[in-house]
């Protein structure tokens, strides 16, 4: 039987949570916490996988936050 690494999830789980309200705030719905609540999923190839993807994820998010508030900006000032 794999045992829950409570290490892992407890660095993790801060950078879900982060992604998760961000993510909500443009309406998309999602359910990452099933990721780190998996018994044994997380060997040191995964959590540096996850850790990864989710930095990409909030640079993406992020982006596309600025991005609209350009497009929005921009379509102001036509007339």
């Amino acid at each position: 039987m794999k045992t829950i690494n409570y290490a892992h999830a407890e660095t993790i789980e801060p950078k879900l949570q982060s992604l998760h309200k961000k993510l909500s705030s443009l309406g998309v719905h999602n359910d990452l916490f099933h990721i780190i609540r998996r018994p044994g999923w997380t060997t040191p190839a995964e959590l540096h996988f996850v850790h990864n993807l989710i930095d990409q994820i909030e640079f993406t998010q992020a982006l596309l936050v600025k991005q609209l508030k350009a497009l929005h900006e921009g379509s102001n000032m036509i007339k």
